[in-house]
């Protein structure tokens, strides 16, 4: 599992990259809101709340060896508190209204594992105390809730659950993303591997029906038309699941004789394969650790939506994005079995 964490890439800094990971250091710490600092083995040094941050994001910076270039400090590791992204740039805020610009950061290393066992201690206390600090006076908000199967069912305004705090992690950071993952499968109010088995019964009492293995273009096509996978279309599609998900969906169906139907639906939705591999290895890492005080939800990334001026068409396009970070909640409370949007 150290495999799918480890970074191999090799970086090649040069003289202008050493000098901009100093001064991002300085940003980081005029402008972070938390900032945690650590030596080489990962323990904590010092600790800092600035009272008047603009840049809502926790910080890790330390010493990091990139290449053949020793870096004295740079930022290991960016999470984003509420509506901030890590490594994003952001407008910085004074007395209520956009100050300026704050561009954003490079990223030249990041926490290895025994670095983030040492310096995980820091970063839940931070995380948990500003949870609670935020959700001090938060009430029980009414959700609805399907409570007759995935698909079709009616919804029951008088559940409850308490809302808790997001955050987020970029896809770089391995590490800490593996603790996010983890956290969601060992700690969750109702366990993740039970509600994605439910989930995955439904899948196959759709998809078992049609045992061919592998369908034609044109099998395919009309199987599309059939209600129960449009059903089935419009439910991964609402739910709008991460790669560690898709792997759980996956191993619950290995023995299901509609798992390759389900394979063929994924690539049609154009799910990554070698991402979903990645998630699961990092989900089932036993070797990091992970939040035990709080319930951890990964919650849905919508891809951001860009609205530019096509010049070849002359009239106005929307541009996907794909997400670069995954969202995730924190709160004291149970919260109810199906993922919070």
């Amino acid at each position: 599992m150290v495999t799918a964490i480890t970074d191999s890439k090799e970086r090649v800094l040069s003289p202008r990259d050493v000098a901009a990971a100093r001064d991002q250091v300085e940003r980081e710490r005029t402008y972070a809101r938390y900032v945690i600092t650590i030596d080489e083995e990962g323990n904590p040094v010092n600790f800092e709340e600035n009272p008047h941050p603009q840049i809502n994001v926790l910080a890790v910076v330390g010493p990091a060896q990139v290449g053949d270039v020793f870096l004295e400090e740079t930022i290991l590791l960016e999470i984003g508190i509420h509506r901030s992204y890590p490594y994003r740039r952001t407008h910085g805020i004074k007395n209520g209204s956009p100050a300026r610009m704050i561009w954003q950061r490079a990223k030249h290393a990041s926490l290895s594992i025994s670095q983030l066992g040492k310096v995980f201690p820091e970063i839940e206390r931070v995380l948990v105390e500003d949870m609670r600090k935020r959700t001090k006076n938060w009430r029980f908000v009414k959700t609805g809730y399907r409570t007759r199967g995935l698909f079709r069912g009616d919804r029951n305004p008088e559940r409850t659950r308490q809302m808790g705090t997001r955050y987020s992690v970029s896809f770089q950071d391995k590490a800490f993303l593996a603790t996010v993952l983890r956290s969601e499968l060992e700690n969750r109010q109702v366990p993740l591997e039970k509600d994605l088995k439910r989930a995955a019964r439904k899948i196959s009492l759709i998809t078992s029906r049609y045992r061919r293995q592998y369908p034609s273009e044109k099998e395919f096509e009309l199987m599309c038309s059939y209600p129960k996978i449009i059903d089935l279309y419009e439910f991964l599609e609402r739910r709008n699941f991460h790669p560690h998900h898709y792997y759980l969906l996956c191993r619950a169906l290995e023995r299901s004789e509609g798992r390759f139907l389900f394979e063929r639906i994924m690539k049609d939705l154009q799910i990554d394969r070698d991402m979903v591999s990645c998630w699961g290895a990092l989900m089932m890492s036993t070797d990091v650790p992970w939040f035990r005080g709080v319930h951890t939800w990964c919650v849905s990334n919508e891809w951001r939506q860009k609205v530019i001026w096509s010049k070849r068409y002359r009239k106005e396009v929307v541009t996907k994005h794909k997400p670069q970070h995954l969202s995730f909640e924190l709160s004291d409370k149970p919260t109810d079995g199906d993922f919070p949007h």
